[in-house]
Parts: C-alpha cells; sequence; structure tokens
C-alpha cells in the first residue's frame, strides 16, 4: 500500500534537514546547521599538490645527494629534508638569531667602532642601525671592517627610490647608508663573507621620511680578502652625524 505524502510534512522534513539540533545545560537548543570551514583553498590545494611532488622528489635523491643537502642545512640547525622543503616551496629559513652586541650613542659621533666580534663563529651579522643625524648637513656613512678604513678599497653598487624617481649608480667607497639632514631613519645591513673571505655588505632603509618618504638599497664589496671579521666602523662624512640616541644592534648566530 502506497502511502500518501503531505506537501506541508514534505516541506517541513527538507527544513529539517538544515537544523542543527544541540542538547544544553538549559534544554534543547535548535539552530540553523553550520557548515564546516573548509580551508582548501584553491592556493592551498596546489601548495598540497607541489609539496606531495617535492616529497617524492626527495625520496629519488641518492644517499649522497642527500648528505650534500645535510651539509648546507647543519649551518642552520635543522635537517637536510627540510632545507630542501624550504627551498622549493619559497620559505625563508633563518637560523636562530642572537643579539652579539648593542651599543648606544649617548653623545654625537663622527664614527662607531664596534669590535670583539667573530663572524667565523657566528656566521653572518645582522645589523639593525637606528640612526639620527641632528647636523645640518646630508650624510654619507660608510661601514668599515677590520680596521680597512680606506674608501677606494670598497666599491658600492646602489639605488635611490623616491617618488617616481629612481637613480642607479657605482661609486668607490663602502657607502652603505645615506641620511637627509635633521632626519632620523632605521637601516639593515646584511655582513657576510664569500667562500674566499672578500666582504659583501647588503644594505636598504630610508634615506628621508615624512612626505619626503625615499628609499635607498646599495651593496658593498671590499677588494681585499679576510680571514674574519672581528672589528666593524660606521663612520659618517659629516662631523657628528651619527647622533646622541642613535643605536647598533648586531645579530649573530650561536652555534
Amino acid at each position: 500500500m502506497v502511502k500518501a505524502k503531505s506537501p506541508l510534512f514534505d516541506k517541513l522534513s527538507k527544513g529539517f534537514k538544515n537544523l542543527d539540533v544541540r542538547l544544553r545545560k538549559t534544554g534543547i537548543e535548535i539552530g540553523k546547521k553550520r557548515i564546516p570551514f573548509n580551508p582548501r583553498t584553491d592556493a592551498q590545494k596546489q601548495h598540497r599538490a607541489k609539496y606531495g611532488q617535492l616529497v617524492q622528489q626527495w625520496n629519488l635523491l641518492s644517499p649522497e645527494q642527500k648528505q650534500q643537502w645535510e651539509q648546507q642545512a647543519k649551518p642552520l640547525n635543522i635537517s637536510g629534508y627540510n632545507l630542501f622543503m624550504a627551498t622549493y616551496l619559497g620559505v625563508v629559513v633563518f637560523m636562530g638569531l642572537d643579539l652579539i652586541k648593542e651599543v648606544e650613542i649617548t653623545e654625537n659621533k663622527t664614527y662607531v667602532d664596534i669590535d670583539g666580534l667573530d663572524i667565523n663563529s657566528h656566521k653572518f651579522y645582522l645589523v639593525i642601525v637606528k640612526l639620527k643625524n641632528p647636523t645640518g648637513s646630508n650624510s654619507y656613512y660608510n661601514v668599515f671592517v677590520e680596521n680597512d678604513n680606506v674608501e677606494t678599497n670598497y666599491y658600492m653598487q646602489g639605488t635611490n627610490l623616491g617618488g617616481s624617481s629612481q637613480s642607479i649608480f657605482r661609486l668607490n667607497n663602502a657607502r652603505a647608508m645615506y641620511l637627509y639632514a635633521g632626519k632620523q631613519s632605521c637601516y639593515n645591513l646584511f655582513i657576510m663573507l664569500t667562500p674566499d673571505g672578500y666582504l659583501v655588505i647588503q644594505s636598504q632603509g630610508l634615506q628621508d621620511t615624512g612626505s619626503e618618504i625615499s628609499m635607498t638599497y646599495r651593496h658593498v664589496y671590499c677588494v681585499n680578502a679576510k680571514t674574519n671579521i672581528t672589528k666593524i666602523r660606521i663612520s659618517a662624512e659629516v662631523s657628528g652625524a651619527i647622533g646622541a640616541g642613535s643605536k647598533i644592534l648586531i645579530f649573530g648566530h650561536k652555534a
């Protein structure tokens, strides 16, 4: 026997499927059924697919190739597998950073020497320069190492960007920073040695601020090879252009 189905009951039964019934201490709570959040966006699906492909590629590497990745990863205190995955997934890997030196400037200076360093042990240096130029003149700031304080022993390639204008230049000096008169800014310097001991500095920061904001990006190279970096000098070309209140933070890696 076929039972007749009430249109009203059919409508109500479909509506019940969209309801969520929950038992609370205060009684039964009926509400609209919650739709679970689906984190599988197209970008995430692509990332997972790429990850799976990289796992397969890693498994196909020879023991010798895997050992090469392990050697590269050792200074970072991570596994070769993690470095391999991070490299091809476009992930930036940082080894643990330790504050090596902190220098506070209490009076206006033309240069500041930071010694007691050891880049061979610390791998590289990230130098954060919180800089004030209290003078009435714009100033360049050279960065020298190991008492090699002769500008012509260094070359600098850089670019300035301000508004819609850009300038590109190569100079025979160590001018890693520049700051307009009466302004204050921050620079970050990555200081490294090449495999044969040649200094490379990557510098980025603001040379002007406020409505006249402009940035500079510079690379410095020293023609004289070094066996280590134990001393850094920051030297202003304008007297007293490293103002009181400036601060220098040097980070590295303690194994």
